[in-house]
């Protein structure tokens, strides 16, 4: 006890205990910040079930059914493809069956998928004895609809569903406005040449029947 006064006296002042009340005691989490990060876990869970809902179905998702001729696809003339338009413009679920139709294509492994997607996108709704009388813009042509003109497709009520068919796939979710249209006009531009050699076809494949 004496060492330590001499201690204490030669200048080192005693240590300083703190008292209960000065000791830091853990203060309880307040109740509204409880709550808070209770609903905050909870709504981070509901948000991983929306993403895992929201993932995009593949091109060969299972269950999906869509009637094969979904009325009578695709269309063979402009008297076909003015009746489908009116068909379109009051049936919304006409519209969502050929967009489905056309986004489960599935991509193909071409030097030009785009090009090729395009391709069969506007093969699934026409037939090339329409392709060949219809372009993106129209124009006077006394070759087809009964010498009036090409029909133009940038104003058809299909165009917008073949493009939210093209673009809600997955693969081509994010193909430009000006890439598709240039593809469309690639896809129109042969449908003649094909038509003919499908017409100068059918008769040869009969007579090799006949044999």
């Amino acid at each position: 006890m004496q060492s330590q006064l001499q201690l204490y006296s030669e200048g080192n002042p005693p240590p300083i205990y703190p008292t209960p009340a000065q000791s830091p005691v853990p203060q309880p989490m307040k109740p509204n910040k409880e709550k808070f990060i209770t609903a905050l876990a909870k709504i981070n869970e509901k948000l991983e079930v929306m993403q895992k809902s929201l993932k995009p179905v593949s091109d060969d998702e299972a269950g999906v059914e869509i009637p094969d001729g979904i009325a009578s696809l695709p269309l063979k003339s402009i008297a076909e493809l003015e009746a489908y338009e009116i068909l379109l413009k009051n049936d919304g679920n006409l519209r969502k069956l050929v967009s489905r139709k056309i986004r489960l294509l599935g991509k193909r492994n071409t030097k030009n998928c785009e090009a090729d997607y395009v391709q069969r996108a506007w093969r699934t709704v026409f037939a090339d004895s329409l392709s060949k009388d219809v372009n993106w813009l129209g124009r006077r042509d006394k070759r087809v609809n009964n010498g009036n003109e090409k029909k133009g497709l940038h104003n058809c009520r299909i165009t917008p569903v073949v493009k939210d068919g093209i673009l809600s796939n997955k693969v081509f979710v994010d193909m430009e406005n000006e890439k598709l249209i240039e593809e469309t006009k690639g896809a129109l531009k042969n449908a003649k040449s094909r038509f003919v050699a499908d017409q100068l076809r059918v008769p040869a494949d009969e007579g090799s029947d006949s044999n």
